[in-house]
């Protein structure tokens, strides 16, 4: 057989095994129960199309948009630095990391709540309903998501004649109509995804503030059972920090002031979005600890009145008084000590705090490295 035969024959195989691979991507091996939602996945996912060719396929036609867009101001390519080709990839680094992080922020959420189901005292309708709440985004709200988009876009490139985002305020919408589409379509497309991803985050964080409120078994003395609930969180947060840090590293560092205040803003909202939705576990944590020290606090009480109304006490008698008020130390100790936050401990917590704020601590740290530190090493 001919090198060129076996090439072609060697490629169609590959090919077929491409598309063999399952319509929706599942990064999980956990799916959506059928009675909580048949549409926990967004409307990509339900295309006879493997989803990973959907990927690739927004991310080429973002790829050849950003230079459509440069070649507005740029017609030769002359100016096309190392930094303005980085600037070039945020636009497909941003359709690529959104359509990946919905369907892993679902199947992470429906894992999550599947085992937060012991925890939670409400009955499987309710619960099924939250869940539904939480998940599920019916193709209505997608078209809705999607009309805004395009408007948003329409009256910015169109009616405002606005330049083009990534155009560095020099390029405008083109008069050709094939360029014109494509910017237009690639933009509005963009801002769907976006918007799905916010909608997302905002009714992932009500309901998870909603299940939190809810009678939950509290264990004071091991949090386990609740650690599901701060994971889902800090996911939540850290899909919110990952699209600051996709959308702004690209683009290089701030150079204004309303950069750096955005940037302090979007990591405030990353750093909410973990502890807003927590409150209501936190809360019933420290009631249960509460009504344990209560309880300890009695049997130490009943302790020190036996002391003090038993005038005489054997030797037995005051060595078990003694072992028993140290235990109860103990417990006590153990009580104070244990995490009032659905996180394994206080280190953890702190982890989980940091990396919300992971946008404004990158900044910070390369000003400082920028400042202080290359002056020193260039001399």
């Amino acid at each position: 057989m001919p090198p060129a035969t076996k090439l072609k024959a060697s490629g169609r195989r590959l090919l077929k095994k491409l598309l063999a691979i399952p319509p929706r991507l599942n990064f999980s091996a956990i799916s959506a129960a059928p009675e909580w939602c048949d549409w926990a996945a967004i409307s990509l996912q339900r295309l006879p199309v493997p989803y990973w060719l959907m990927v690739a396929a927004f991310a080429m036609l973002a790829v050849i948009e950003q230079l459509v867009e440069h070649g507005l101001r740029d017609p030769l390519f002359e100016r096309l630095s190392t930094e303005r080709t980085l600037a070039l990839s945020a636009v497909p680094v941003m359709f690529v990391y959104v359509l990946l992080a919905l369907p892993l922020l679902k199947n992470f959420t429906i894992g999550a709540l599947q085992q937060l189901r012991p925890v939670i005292q409400i009955n499987d309708r309710e619960y099924n309903e939250h869940v539904r709440q939480m998940v599920c985004i019916g193709p209505r709200v997608e078209l809705v998501m999607l009309a805004v988009s395009a408007c948003v876009i329409l009256l910015l490139l169109i009616v405002a004649r606005a330049p083009t985002p990534m155009g560095g305020g020099e390029a405008r919408l083109p008069r050709q109509w094939l360029p014109a589409s494509l910017i237009l379509v690639v933009y509005t497309l963009l801002g769907w995804l976006l918007l799905l991803l916010l909608y997302s985050s905002i009714r992932l964080g009500r309901g998870l503030d909603a299940l939190a409120q809810r009678p939950l078994t509290i264990n004071v003395f091991d949090s386990t059972r609740l650690l599901p609930f701060g994971q889902l969180s800090l996911r939540h947060s850290l899909t919110v920090a990952g699209l600051i840090l996709v959308l702004v590293i690209p683009l290089g560092r701030p150079t204004e002031i309303i950069d750096y205040m955005v940037i302090a803003l979007l990591s405030l909202g990353s750093l909410l979005s973990l502890i807003l939705p927590l409150r209501g576990v936190r809360l019933q944590v420290r009631r249960a600890k509460t009504a344990v020290l209560h309880h300890l606090s009695d049997q130490f009480q009943q302790i020190q009145t036996t002391l003090i109304n038993e005038q005489q006490l054997d030797q037995k008698e005051l060595e078990g008084l003694s072992k028993s008020a140290q235990e109860l130390d103990n417990i006590r100790r153990l009580v104070l000590s244990g995490p009032d936050w659905p996180f394994r401990n206080a280190t953890a917590t702190l982890r989980a705090v940091l990396t919300a704020i992971s946008p404004l601590l990158y900044f910070v740290i390369t000003e400082l490295i920028r400042l202080y530190l290359m002056p020193l090493l260039i001399g």
